[in-house]
């Protein structure tokens, strides 16, 4: 039997309830089953989003073994998988790249500018996916659906649809409120075109032992359409367009207003306010069997802008201006071929150009403009090529045993027309270019023949190509640091190797997985020696040689009718050879953000189809595997590590009309005091959540 990408993209949210085993499209390009995806992975559904209230992408990422979200500030967060975050890890909207070429390391906050509530449901491939992905894929890839604009199931074929809902959201601890709106207009097996639009407010959090948090809060507006048109039974158009804004969004860290917490200084700026904006337009062509041999094409063409401003007055009085608008222009294909003689082939090709325009400006004590800068947070007219091709093949080598052989090519190019030279202060140009070829090779396992027990393994080499934020930025890093533009890097290297198990034995499901991730010629940040206006200036080297390793493993078990206890935990560790200090000796450190041990178990009781009630706890053991940029950073990372926590979360959801859903929730009941390790700001005490959501 076929099984092909495609036909997902025409059927509704139900197929990804919650009863059913969640079916993976990003792992492998063609509908698979989770048990047979030759990976760890996860799918959250749109129900899963509504039920436990996320108001975030990234949040919405919290609950996924081996994936941890701390938070630079409220609005500005991305995860941590498999130990590796930022840049690292690789997010696409609809198989389109959010990752462009100014991404900078750390929890930077473009995973923020995705409004969840047009998301269907979010695959999450954790390990180095670059021979499907290209460069930035090592701790993994996160794909977001969204939406469809066709109507739910049961609308009959032909007949002309209207559909909507109206959603709200309430929450103390953050003081927060979040409403969504969206509406569908259409005739099934046609055409269709929906509407969405999402504000909202972000207060104060209150954090426990803290209080509120001067600061904290910001506001926000999404706002999505999307057309589907049917050309055919078998060809599908697809016209799109989101628009995100996200404004007065403080880095509280960085800033007189931060509280301490276990230690941690606050910073010396008086302001530090980031706007940012996100718009996105893209044209998608499907094709199911477009030729006897070919089981699908699909086709993308994209315009994607991401603009940022940041307004910062630093304790001198001294006022910096900065901005940068990045246009992106993607063009792609992806297909597949199922029972040729050589297997089920994969394949596909790509191409993404950057546009970068960068500017600051700065201000003296006395408001007097010190004139534009050369450059702005990075390189200034500039452009970043991305183009790649590649192909996998699935083969049988028995009726319970699967080969996934892969390679990718890619060619990257970046030229930047205006930077600062980092060895004279005077402007001047850059161009290079890098080639890169990747290859993986996983095995399948179906061990007992009956779906019971599945094994997978596999090695899988990454990269990720120097950005413009590796070579250019002339910006703020970390705690009291400037990063200044370094002009000799290499591509980053990477070798992962990954055995797992996942089981179903009647009401008990499992998976266990360990990874050992080998790292070569690492960007990171090394200290030059030089301090400019209270700031140390690093550079960036290839220099990071080390690995990182680790455990994830979950579990449910439904004991008795309507009763499930479930859990899951997550162990990394990770050491990497650096150059702590101006002296440039080589140390061998723990890994920049290593998360601690994390586990979490829960119980849920469904008495009927329409009611769910449920408690969970979660925790973290102390964060204090530090290395030297971690010490440093003494805004966000506490000198004896961040103190472990846990946390009880009680939530009930209520289908209390067929087109009404109710939430409640009390999240932090116990009034826990904490912070997740690597974050700016400490997370609400106990929080009275609620929510509704009504269907038209």
């Amino acid at each position: 039997m076929k099984r092909t990408l495609l036909p997902l993209l025409f059927f509704p949210a139900t197929l990804f309830a919650e009863d059913l085993e969640p079916v993976i499209v990003s792992a492998t390009l063609d509908a698979t089953h989770l048990s047979d995806v030759p990976y760890s992975a996860a799918a959250i559904s749109a129900r899963t989003i509504l039920e436990r209230s996320y108001t975030s992408l990234p949040d919405a990422l919290r609950d996924t073994p081996g994936i941890h979200v701390p938070r630079t500030a409220p609005g500005q967060s991305s995860p941590v998988i498999r130990g590796f975050t930022g840049f690292r890890n690789l997010l696409l909207i609809d198989g389109i790249r959010l990752n462009n070429s100014v991404f900078r390391e750390g929890a930077n906050q473009y995973w923020a500018t995705v409004d969840p509530f047009m998301v269907d449901r979010i695959e999450a491939v954790k390990s180095s996916s670059s021979v499907l992905f290209g460069s930035d894929a090592i701790g993994g890839a996160v794909t977001a659906f969204t939406k469809s604009a066709y109507a739910p199931d049961g609308t009959p074929a032909r007949a002309f649809y209207s559909t909507g809902e109206i959603g709200y959201r309430w929450a103390s601890g953050d003081q927060s409120h979040t409403a969504h709106t969206e509406a569908s207009l259409g005739q099934s097996g046609l055409w269709g075109i929906r509407f969405g639009f999402s504000p909202l407010s972000v207060g104060n959090i209150r954090a426990a032992g803290l209080g509120e948090q001067s600061h904290t809060g910001y506001d926000g507006l999404n706002f999505d359409a999307k057309l589907d048109l049917d050309l055919t039974p078998k060809a599908r158009l697809t016209f799109a367009y989101q628009q995100t804004d996200l404004n007065d969004i403080w880095r509280t860290h960085s800033t007189i207003y931060a509280e301490s917490y276990g230690g941690t200084a606050p910073g010396t700026d008086r302001e530090r306010i980031l706007d940012q904006r996100r718009q996105l337009a893209y044209a998608q062509l499907a094709l199911i069997e477009p030729a006897d041999w070919l089981n699908s094409l699909r086709f993308s063409f994209s315009w994607h802008r991401q603009g940022e401003w940041q307004d910062r007055l630093r304790g001198n009085k001294r006022r910096d201006l900065s901005e940068f608008t990045v246009d992106t222009l993607g063009l792609w294909f992806q297909g597949d071929a199922a029972n040729t003689p050589i297997g089920d082939i994969g394949f596909g090709a790509s191409f993404y150009r950057d546009y970068v325009d960068s500017a600051a400006y700065g201000f003296d004590e006395n408001d007097a403009s010190r004139g534009r800068e050369i450059q702005g947070p990075v390189g200034d007219d500039a452009t970043y090529d991305q183009f790649a091709v590649f192909v996998q093949d699935k083969i049988a080598l028995g009726r319970d045993l699967d080969l996934y052989l892969g390679a990718r090519y890619t060619h990257i190019a970046a030229d930047i027309g205006r930077l600062e030279d980092p060895d004279t202060g005077l402007a001047t140009s850059y161009a290079n270019d890098w080639d890169n070829v990747v290859a993986n090779a996983r095995l399948l396992w179906r061990a007992t023949g009956d779906e019971r027990l599945h094994l997978y393994g596999g090695v899988a080499q990454g990269f990720r190509a120097p950005n413009l934020s590796d070579i250019s930025r002339s910006d703020s890093a970390r705690s009291d640091e400037r990063q200044i533009p370094a002009l000799a890097l290499d591509p980053e290297r990477y070798l992962t190797l990954e055995i797992g198990a996942r089981t179903q034995f009647g009401p008990v499901q499992a998976s266990v997985s360990y990874y050992y991730t080998v790292i070569e010629d690492q960007i990171i940040r090394t200290p030059t020696g030089a301090v400019v206006d209270d700031e140390r200036i690093v550079t960036k080297r290839n220099s990071g040689e080390g690995h990182v390793q680790g455990i994830e493993a979950d579990a449910s078990w439904r004991f008795a009718q309507g009763w499930k206890l479930f859990g899951h935990l997550a162990w990394t560790d990770g050491a990497l050879d650096q150059y702590p200090a101006a002296d440039q000796r080589i140390v061998r450190e723990p890994i920049s953000r290593l998360i601690p041990f994390i586990g979490q178990i829960g119980l849920r009781w469904e008495p009927t189809s329409t009611l769910s009630l449920e408690v969970v706890g979660t925790g973290a053991t102390r964060a204090d595997q530090l290395n030297s940029a971690d010490r440093a950073d003494t805004e966000r990372f506490p000198p004896d590590g961040t103190p472990g926590w846990f946390t009880v979360d009680l939530r009930a959801n209520w289908q209390a009309r067929q087109n009404l859903h109710l939430t409640a929730a009390l999240e932090n009941v116990t009034n826990t005091e904490y912070r997740h390790h690597s974050s700016g700001s400490n997370q609400p005490g106990t929080s009275f959540i609620l929510g509704a959501q009504v269907k038209f």
